[in-house]
């Protein structure tokens, strides 16, 4: 029966591919210029989350015995098996948000001073294996590998970053290893045993395939041709053979896709692109991302825990697919996951690691403290390393230049310049918002780097899908007829002085299916929803519930003569409303329901505290506000806590 289970599943995606959509409109997306992550200035919440992930590495337990265990042995924690992987992973970060010409955190000048020293005559590091051993679940070779790709990483970045030749040596050593072990490791006699290790952290088909990303990025370093190659026939062996949703580990699975669209960028070969395009279609479609932006540790439609890492990736993967499509439903994804699931995923003191919730077949139904670890536990040898290296790539993202003119991506505060119609720009981006008022002021600054008489352009600005409407956009105080091409709006002038656009945004209440699906009750309708989410401008809304409790809760709302959706009452800090026995209640019988009904209060998801069970899927009865009991209003006043 498994083995049927498995065959349904892949027939199921192999359909889902063939059915996606033609992204054959996108040949024509031009090449995408983006700034220097170092030289963006990225303000506001994503800024603070991001020095607070910096942060966290300058404290315990980040020791050089300790962040060197996994490749010196000589300190006993967590994963020391996985030779390379906190090592890798803390140089990677660290030597990508130095300051110039400096090393930090202090311990980064230590451990790369001495990394080079445990490395194989092979170019491996870790423990000796004998690589014609059966490669079961947890085999040191398996778990090897998922850490010797991360070192990788690291050396290629450091040996970038400081220009050292040591460290590059031992990347190309590192690289020539994968390169002569491949007989043994991309072997189809061998493919049973490759699939019986499993697909959890341990096992061939998540601990193998990051490296692609790995061998990319030195080639793109050495212009070595071997590296290329390795890296290409890992990524035909890994989507025919190991690639499959449901899978129990996200992060493996997607810093194997990561390194397939860095293969489009250096091969221009579109295969890689569509699959990519392909996955995230079928993950999206499946139910495998969840409403609040990301995924579970496991990429399951529902799993217990969130990861750090995970959602790193999943981040980067929408970036890296916008750059390659110009598909603004990619960035709109990587807005919902930065402003509810990877924001939810930090804690105070500047750690990633993992939320728990509950669930049932169809996604998540709300975050709740687990019975060991609490409301957060935090991933010290992998999240608090991935978490800040995802805020760091997003800042090439913010805004972006190509011969098309300037795309404003993001309305999150910032600065940076971008190379766009012949010359540099800089651009800066202020966003004020006054949720009482429900709206949104988006505040664009742009001008040339160098005086010239000719700087025409056409800037792009991105309005985020939660707005539920433009109200007015303004160039140098002059308003425009909107333009909107490909969800951006087109601003064509001359900026030889600068100059300031202004896009208000009209934002409130909006309602969604699982799957993402919108959902727009009718006017003088009543509408029944099962497993519904509701936002608030960019944020998803929660109620804080007892601990024991579990299913969704039913909620009402109300939908008036235009179509604007509400609560029945709305106060300085949420939306107050009632909860039903279901959302089943014949016609007849709602209004005796309605006023019995206990009160329940819904506010943004991250402004609840983790120690409670915060829903933040419903199933809802949404009514005429003409239908609402008068009396229900002056009942709901005051039980806001």
């Amino acid at each position: 029966m498994r083995a049927v289970a498995v065959i349904c599943c892949v027939l199921s995606q192999w359909l889902a591919l063939a059915s996606a959509d033609d992204i054959e409109p996108r040949r024509s997306w031009p090449r995408v210029a983006l700034p220097d992550a170092r030289e963006v200035v990225l303000g506001g919440e994503p800024g603070k989350m991001l020095k607070r992930g910096i942060e966290r590495l300058e404290k315990a337990p980040y020791t050089v015995p300790w962040i060197m265990a996994d490749v010196s042995f000589e300190v006993n924690r967590i994963y020391t098996n996985f030779s390379g992987d906190v090592s890798g992973r803390f140089i990677e970060i660290a030597s990508l948000t130095s300051p110039p010409g400096e090393k930090s955190p202090p311990t980064l000048a230590s451990v790369l001073e001495t990394i080079t020293r445990y490395q194989k005559p092979d170019g491996h590091f870790g423990v000796d294996v004998d690589w014609d051993q059966r490669l079961v679940a947890d085999a040191p070779a398996l778990t090897l590998l998922w850490g010797n790709a991360r070192l990788l990483n690291g050396l290629i970045a450091a040996a970038e970053r400081y220009d050292d030749a040591r460290l590059l040596a031992a990347a190309k050593r590192l690289g020539d290893f994968y390169v002569a072990t491949a007989d043994k490791l991309c072997d189809p006699r061998r493919e049973a045993e490759y699939a019986a290790s499993g697909t959890y952290g341990h096992s061939y088909r998540c601990d193998y395939f990051p490296a692609i990303e790995s061998l990319a990025l030195l080639h793109e370093t050495t212009k070595d041709e071997q590296y290329l190659i390795q890296a290409d026939r890992m990524a035909r062996w890994f989507w025919e053979k190991y690639d499959v949703l449901p899978n129990d580990h996200a992060h493996g699975n997607l810093c194997a896709w990561r390194g397939i669209l860095l293969l489009y960028r250096i091969t221009g070969d579109r295969e890689y692109l569509e699959r990519a395009v392909r996955k995230w279609d079928y993950a999206v479609r499946g139910g495998f991302v969840w409403p609040i932006g990301g995924t579970g540790e496991k990429w399951h439609v529902f799993f217990h825990n969130d990861e750090g890492c995970a959602l790193s990736d999943w981040l980067r993967f929408n970036l890296e697919l916008w750059r390659y499509t110009g598909d603004a439903k990619y960035l709109k994804m990587a807005e919902r996951l930065l402003r509810n699931q990877y924001a939810a995923n930090q804690s105070a003191n500047g750690s990633f690691g993992g939320r728990f919730f509950d669930g049932d077949w169809a996604g998540p139904i709300g975050a709740k403290p687990h019975a060991r670890f609490g409301a957060f536990h935090e991933g010290d040898a992998c999240c608090n390393f991935h978490g800040p290296l995802g805020l760091y790539h997003l800042k090439s993202y913010l805004a972006c230049g190509s011969k098309r003119g300037v795309f404003v991506n993001f309305p999150f505060d910032f600065t940076a310049t971008v190379k766009a119609s012949g010359g540099d720009w800089r651009v800066s981006v202020h966003t004020i918002s006054s949720p009482k008022n429900d709206e949104t002021t988006v505040e664009v600054k742009l001008k040339p780097v160098d005086i010239r008489d000719d700087a025409r352009t056409t800037l792009w600005v991105r309005p985020p899908d939660w707005a539920k409407s433009l109200e007015r956009i303004d160039f140098n105080g002059k308003e425009l007829a909107p333009q909107t091409e490909n969800g951006y709006r087109r601003v064509d002038g001359d900026f030889r002085t600068g100059g300031i656009v202004k896009v208000v945004l009209r934002t409130g209440l909006t309602m969604e299916k699982y799957r993402f699906g919108k959902i727009a009750p009718r006017s003088g309708e009543i509408t029944r929803v099962q497993g519904a989410s509701f936002f608030a401008g960019p944020r998803i809304l929660a109620a804080a519930m007892p601990i024991s409790t579990s299913g969704r809760p039913t909620v009402l709302a109300t939908i008036d003569s235009a179509g604007n959706l509400a609560f029945p009452l709305r106060d300085a800090d949420g939306y107050i409303t009632v909860t039903l026995i279901d959302s089943n209640i014949a016609e007849s019988k709602l209004a005796a329901a309605i006023e019995s009904a206990p009160a329940l209060v819904l506010r943004p998801w991250l402004e609840l505290p983790r120690e409670q069970r915060a829903v933040f899927s419903f199933d809802a009865i949404i009514l005429p506000v003409e239908l609402i009991p008068a009396s229900l209003s002056a009942r709901l006043q005051g039980t806001a806590p």
